[in-house]
């Protein structure tokens, strides 16, 4: 059997052409003779002695993990690139990345079960009895947190929709929702992104938290496991699967014998309920039609509804990209002031996880060192630096391409949550306002005051996109102009592919 790095690897490969292709904007000829090498390279170590287009090999196997997602061509075999490009548009194409990114996670699974079960095997009397006592432990934990996790994300979800709604129906009078239905809705939906990414930050933390105190766990970076699991964890709870057979969700068993299909997603279900739909048992089976056509106060023109669907998927997997990577590093820091100082950091609090990690508080002097020797041995991310002249903050000469994709990651990221701030306060804010809640962040360190004063007139509008107020920003400190801007970050990323 092939090992779990070969998957893991083609995992990485597949999630990097996703994203390049939805950069691109289109597929090309270069586009799919790309995807059909990365097919060709999976097939080639699950195929069958004698297969001649491994290709096709591939199709099969990912479209078995997503019935609903079968072509009619697929009755037929895919032998040349000319065919598989004449039967793939851009939309199913994207899908059929994210397919095979799954697909390979589902083996590299299967391939560590496998390398964890020789080893023991390998290991018999000689410790093995405590390697399946460990496993059983790590395995019993991520259960009960995936459970809390799940129960915790669905409570909050339905809490902000159900308040959405009331602001939209009940109470629209009195607080005049009804005159700007959209700029509610979509600053409840902001908020949701918030305050879900503040809640898996937290799952970041205790995860990494744990495994370092359990060695016997064989997890050689807690921090990038922790978010590995948390992440699978939000996938669970946006992208439900369900099994036909027994109506269970995928993770309720483990029989491999039924047979699952995607649902719904709670990004759709989100936006439907708010609009106002209904259940129907007596029109549709699942209670709702398939398709839906927004109303026209979300989406002007009705039957663009699934790009306004996709748009708002897009949004809610990068911010929660963000929101996991920069959890990584926080916890990654933690656990070197521990190592520094082991009570520095205070036990895990009972109960569920705790929102942000906490920090025993010592004298400045003290704290500055730990911080300090923490930093030391910690990776860091390369990033502009500014410089504040006369009132005003500029970037620093001589900055490379990484630094700046990774400081225009950072903005974006901070920029989204002062979005959210601004329109659930309806743009009725002052610079004051945002300074005592920015003020100390990365980002109020490189703001001045007519960053703030812009940031309130900009986002008053919720159309603006944080990653379009992180470009101007980028082109007002560096002097740079936002094409320039944009095809450094782009080589920056194809060199970290």
């Amino acid at each position: 059997m092939t090992d779990s790095a070969f998957w893991r690897d083609l995992h990485d490969k597949f999630v990097a052409f996703q994203d390049r292709l939805r950069a691109s904007g289109g597929a090309t000829c270069l586009t799919y003779k790309q995807f059909e090498v990365l097919a060709k390279r999976g097939a080639s170590e699950i195929a069958r002695p004698g297969t001649s287009n491994l290709l096709s090999v591939w199709l099969e196997a990912v479209w078995k993990e997503d019935p609903d997602f079968r072509s009619l061509y697929l009755a037929k075999e895919v032998s040349s690139l000319a065919e598989f490009e004449q039967n793939f548009e851009i939309g199913t194409l994207d899908r059929m990345c994210q397919d095979s990114a799954t697909f390979c996670k589902k083996l590299e699974d299967q391939a560590l079960q496998a390398e964890f079960e020789e080893k023991q095997r390998n290991n018999l009397g000689n410790g093995s009895v405590e390697i399946d006592r460990s496993g059983k432990l790590l395995a019993a934990v991520l259960g009960d947190i995936r459970e809390r996790f799940l129960r915790d994300a669905t409570l909050l979800r339905i809490e902000n929709r159900n308040g959405i709604r009331d602001r939209l129906t009940h109470n629209s009078d009195r607080n005049g929702a009804s005159n700007r239905p959209y700029e509610v809705a979509s600053a409840g939906f902001a908020e949701w992104i918030e305050t879900l990414g503040k809640f898996t930050a937290g799952h970041v933390t205790t995860l990494a938290r744990m495994a370092s105190a359990h060695p016997e766990w064989g997890v050689a970076d807690p921090a990038e496991w922790a978010r590995i699991q948390v992440a699978e964890f939000v996938g669970d709870e946006i992208y439900p699967k369900w099994c036909r057979k027994c109506g269970k969700v995928q993770s309720g068993h483990g029989d491999t014998d039924h047979q699952f299909s995607k649902v719904m997603s709670r990004i759709e279900l989100w936006w439907r309920m708010v609009s106002g739909e209904e259940e129907d048992f007596d029109l549709y089976e699942y209670g709702r039609p398939e398709r839906w056509s927004a109303p026209v106060w979300i989406c002007k023109n009705p039957e663009k509804t699934e790009n306004f669907l996709r748009s708002r998927h897009f949004h809610f997997d990068e911010r929660l990209k963000w929101v996991l990577h920069d959890a990584e590093g926080d916890a990654r820091i933690e656990l070197c002031l521990a190592s520094v100082n082991p009570g520095s950091v205070a036990p895990l609090a009972p109960g569920a996880p705790n929102a942000e990690p906490l920090i025993v508080r010592a004298g400045r002097a003290k704290r500055y060192q730990l911080i300090e020797s923490a930093i030391s041995q910690a990776p860091t991310l390369e990033k502009l630096i500014f410089v504040r002249r006369k009132g005003e903050t500029i970037a620093g000469p001589n900055f490379t391409h990484n630094a700046l994709l990774n400081t225009y990651g950072s903005l974006s990221s901070a920029l989204g949550q002062v979005r959210a701030l601004v329109i659930a306060k309806n743009g009725k804010l002052s610079t004051k306002d945002l300074k005592n809640k920015f003020g100390r962040t990365e980002l109020g360190k490189a703001a001045d005051e007519e960053d703030w004063t812009t940031w309130i007139e900009i986002f008053a509008h919720p159309r603006t996109s944080s990653k379009a107020a992180a470009l101007v920003f980028l082109e007002k400190k560096t002097g740079l102009k936002r094409g320039t801007i944009k095809k450094r970050c782009s080589i920056a990323r194809k060199a970290r592919n």
